[in-house]
């Protein structure tokens, strides 16, 4: 069930989904993909490698885009259900990276409705920080109410 009605005002916070970010599922995941595709890609890489994060200068492995993007879906899925799925919107970039030892939570908050059709789109701030408050990700994204 959708958190977001047609009532909810401007400046409403939308409800927050928070992740630890961990080298270890980061490794299965990349080993289930190399599994039946011969094309995939698994050279030593930023994500799952430390000594190949270090070679670029970071301190530990960071979390691909998609992975901290899946966050921010997930709030959204949570706050307009249906009308995230069928109408949603989503533009951001990543800012800072989020390392494998980090904790972060994706928020957001609602900075305009707008009528559309026999709809409303509710256009939200929304940001994926981590721990220390420092954003990760920033963007707008927007989901409808019917």
């Amino acid at each position: 069930m959708a958190t977001i009605t047609r009532s909810t005002e401007v400046g409403f916070e939308l409800p927050p989904v928070s992740m630890q970010m961990r080298l270890e599922h980061w490794i299965e995941r990349e080993d289930y993909q190399q599994k039946g595709n011969p094309g995939f890609h698994s050279a030593t890489n930023i994500h799952t490698d430390v000594e190949a994060a270090k070679l670029e200068g970071l301190k530990a492995p960071v979390a691909g885009g998609p992975l901290l993007l899946s966050q921010i879906s997930r709030m959204m899925m949570l706050a307009f259900a249906e009308g995230w799925v069928q109408g949603g919107k989503l533009s951001a970039k990543i800012v800072k990276p989020a390392h494998a030892t980090d904790f972060t939570t994706a928020k957001g908050i609602i900075r305009e409705k707008i009528p559309e059709g026999s709809a409303i789109r509710f256009i939200c701030d929304v940001w994926v920080e981590k721990q220390t408050g420092e954003k990760a990700i920033v963007g707008t994204a927007s989901g409808l109410v019917r």
